[in-house]
């Protein structure tokens, strides 16, 4: 019997229609295909997505492996994470670091070349554009091309409350507006800080109606504050930088994934292109789409004004009890107990009109939504009220500080790790050693469940 060839496009097809919920004998059938076959391209998934992205050719029906295929696997990884950081990268860096992985990977034989350089680009789509950056313009055209083509796909395969994005950002839980001046600007690369700030994952639909429990990233395993404390009305997780890193996303991610089976509902994801992001345990309720690099400022719907809303509803409270406090001449004290309190109740009353107004400024619409919403209110003309009167007491408010300074002083600062060389190499000797057709967890932790908005 003949073998029948399937480009990368068709096996892409035939991945969303099973991810849509279509029965695997029927899609075998539909495409004329064994069973084994069709087990073979879910098995193999995320690379036919990633190279069905990428590729020019989607007609193309070879896959086949490179021989040094764990050293390129590297050095994309590695290309990905400088180019998300937008460091321009050229040919004699591409090579150099391709030669550091070679060794550390024990693959003593590469001896690279520039013939090799070219077919590794072409194999993963890299062009003189993407090597040097994108200009704004050229990220437009990105912008405008992934609205087209790949968004329309997902809009086929999920409604509006099956749309999620996720995004991580970081927060000076601890500072009053007297020490904005000092903090403001730190990115705090390294890690910087830590003991002050907090990273957090939000996440939200798209039509407004379930907000996932957020996840705040801790310095301490046990805080003193918690102890005596029946539960917390956020998921938790520490490790020393409160950072996000990519093994507490798959935590968070497989823990939805088990949620979202016993509900049997499927979502999609919108995810930006951040090293952590890029997980490789299996998930059958979630589906990950990458908006693409350097677009994330206009594609991210949480970046259109979510998080704001969010951190302007934290400050609120923040100003609040510094307010009472202040005429009670008592000291302000803020244990992370009481953050994470704050932070909470900020979360729960970002309003749904927000959300969806968002997701409509990123350019994620679709023809059957034709409501007419009111303006977002974010809170921060109350914020601007109650931040005048805090002015009235001496030394509370520095000259020159406003509200929206205090509001958007750690909008800058680092709250994902960034993935070292070391990192790329222990992910890619464990990727090849794993078994990949294990359904094991890939972390268990508390349950993230949907709030109402």
């Amino acid at each position: 019997k003949k073998r029948k060839n399937l480009d990368l496009a068709t096996k892409a097809d035939i991945i969303r229609r099973v991810e849509a919920g279509e029965k695997k004998s029927l899609v075998a059938d539909a495409f004329g295909i064994p069973r084994n076959t069709l087990s073979t391209i879910l098995k193999n998934k995320a690379g036919v997505k990633m190279k069905a992205a990428q590729s020019s050719r989607p007609g193309a029906c070879r896959m086949r492996a490179p021989t040094y295929d764990k050293v390129e696997k590297a050095l994309y990884a590695w290309f990905s994470e400088t180019r998300a950081r937008n460091i321009p990268v050229d040919g004699p860096m591409l090579m150099e670091k391709a030669k550091w992985f070679a060794v550390a990977l024990g693959e003593e034989s590469f001896t690279g070349g520039t013939g090799w350089q070219q077919r590794f680009k072409n194999r993963y789509s890299i062009v003189g554009k993407t090597l040097s950056g994108e200009s704004e313009a050229t990220s437009s055209i990105v912008t405008e091309k992934w609205l087209s083509e790949e968004w329309p796909k997902i809009c086929e395969s999920f409604s509006p409350s099956q749309i999620f994005n996720a995004d991580e950002t970081a927060l000076f839980w601890q500072m009053l507006p007297n020490k904005t001046l000092h903090l403001k600007g730190s990115a705090c690369h390294g890690g910087k800080n830590s003991k002050v700030r907090v990273s957090i994952l939000l996440a939200a639909n798209m039509d407004g109606s379930c907000k996932l429990r957020p996840l705040v990233i801790g310095k301490s395993r046990s805080p003193r504050c918690f102890k005596n404390t029946k539960g917390l009305p956020v998921r938790y997780a520490f490790n020393k930088k409160a950072w996000m890193t990519r093994n507490l996303f798959t935590e968070w991610l497989q823990t939805w994934d088990s949620e979202l089976q016993k509900s049997g509902r499927k979502v999609c994801l919108l995810l930006d292109n951040c090293s952590a992001h890029h997980v490789v345990c299996q998930l059958k309720q979630i589906t990950i789409k990458f908006l693409p690099p350097n677009t994330t400022a206009k594609l991210q719907p949480l970046d259109q004004g979510i998080v704001k809303a969010f951190k302007v509803g934290y400050r609120r409270r923040l100003v609040r009890r510094l307010l009472i406090n202040l005429r009670l001449n008592i000291e302000l004290k803020v244990d992370l107990l009481g953050a994470i309190q704050m932070l909470a109740g900020a979360w729960n009353d970002v309003k749904q009109n927000t959300i969806v107004n968002c997701f409509r400024k990123a350019g994620f619409v679709v023809a059957s939504d034709d409501r007419c919403l009111d303006t977002e209110d974010d809170g921060a003309g109350c914020l601007d009220s109650e931040f005048r009167e805090l002015s009235a007491f001496a030394g509370a408010v520095p000259d020159g500080v406003t509200a929206q300074d205090f509001v958007s002083v750690d909008d800058d600062v680092q709250a994902v790790a960034d993935l070292a060389d070391a990192d790329i190499v222990a992910d890619i000797i464990d990727t090849e050693e794993a078994d990949p057709s294990s359904d094991e967890d890939c972390g268990k932790a508390a349950q993230p469940p949907c709030t109402a908005a």
